[in-house]
């Protein structure tokens, strides 16, 4: 048995036996592992804390051993979790991560459903200590950041009311918490309310961030409180974009192909506005081949000349954009036969319809 199941309290044993024996005597076949995790497995647990547990269903009946209940003034929660939710624990796509990365397995029907298991905390492993998967955990960190961002718009620009805020604001810290772990290639073990204990391994943090943090949770100003979360917010943004790491481009037939051939309706429709002064239609136009540009070439857009759009969105001259437009698509022409990329390009239909077959 596990160490820090055979020292668990005299107690919460009794429980567990309890309940592996149910299970054993009606679920045997309908549960597939029992795991525990929480402050008895990470060793913060008190007096009051109760077991955390759940456990892994085969079939549906499996699900009927979902139960709560409380023993001496301690409330438990014996809880089901799927496999495909655990799957997605394990892919950080939850930030529960812990419980799966942490959790001890006291039960489990059959070695295929252990080693099941065991490859997720594998996965945890693997995404956490290899190098190459640091961009899988910052996009995922990026998401959270997402999240937070979004929260914070509706506090700052709709609510004034400080009990709002004040949950708003706990919100936006759990996930800036996660975030941060994220970017360190880690998880949060015991919780954020042990943010302090749980930073001490981090090599990458924000400017600030243990006392903004702290002054965003003690604040009685909502004007303060907001102040700090908008801190904590841009310079996590700021950390997470400077340690992405870069891949440099190759501008390839494989990575290029069809890329010319879907924007060029975009070009068409820009020229078009332009000749019929529809100021809406350029604006969004514009950007959108701005956009499209930028995301496709990445890094590497700086290292070609392409003229401004965006600069020359005016409502009082619209030829000078439709020249810059034709100025731009020539730059994107140039750049792709100088990379020797394929544009499948017919003078008519009947020479499209002799070529597709």
């Amino acid at each position: 048995m596990n160490n820090k199941i055979s020292n668990l309290p005299e107690d919460k044993q009794k429980i567990l036996k309890a309940l592996i024996n149910k299970i054993k005597s009606e679920y045997r076949d309908d549960i597939a592992v029992v795991v525990c995790y929480g402050s008895y497995i990470t060793g913060s647990a008190y007096q009051k804390s109760d077991l955390d547990f759940f456990f892994i269903p085969k079939s549906n009946k499996g699900y009927e051993m979902n139960m709560q209940f409380i023993i001496d003034d301690i409330g438990y929660d014996f809880w089901p979790l799927s496999w495909d939710r655990a799957e997605q624990i394990a892919n950080f796509k939850e930030t529960i991560i812990s419980i799966i990365a942490e959790g001890v397995v006291v039960y489990y029907n059959e070695s295929a459903d252990l080693k099941r298991f065991n490859s997720l905390k594998e996965r945890i492993n693997e995404l956490t200590t290899n190098p190459e998967n640091k961009n899988i955990l910052i996009n995922e960190a990026e998401k959270l950041l997402t999240r937070a961002k979004s929260i914070y718009f509706e506090m700052e620009y709709i609510s004034e009311e400080y009990a709002l805020v004040d949950s708003n604001c706990a919100q936006i810290l759990n996930l800036i918490a996660n975030a941060t772990a994220l970017l360190n290639s880690k998880y949060i073990k015991k919780g954020v309310y042990n943010i302090e204990d749980e930073v001490k391994n981090y090599s990458i943090l924000p400017e600030n961030y243990l006392k903004h943090f702290n002054l965003a949770v003690r604040s009685s100003s909502l004007k303060s409180k907001k102040e700090f979360i908008k801190k904590l917010i841009l310079n996590l943004d700021e950390l997470l974009q400077h340690n992405k790491p870069k891949k440099e481009l190759e501008i390839t037939n494989k990575n290029f192909k069809g890329f010319y051939e879907e924007i060029k309706s975009n070009y068409n429709k820009l020229i078009h506005a332009c000749e019929k002064k529809d100021y809406l239609k350029v604006f969004f136009t514009a950007h959108s081949i701005d956009s499209e540009i930028k995301n496709m070439l990445g890094e590497r857009y700086k290292d070609f000349s392409f003229p401004n759009l965006i600069k020359n969105i005016n409502e009082e001259d619209y030829e000078e954009l439709k020249k810059v437009a034709h100025q731009h698509e020539e730059v994107l022409i140039n750049l792709l036969q100088e990379y020797r990329i394929n544009i499948k390009e017919y003078k008519n239909i009947d020479e499209f319809i002799t070529n597709i077959y």
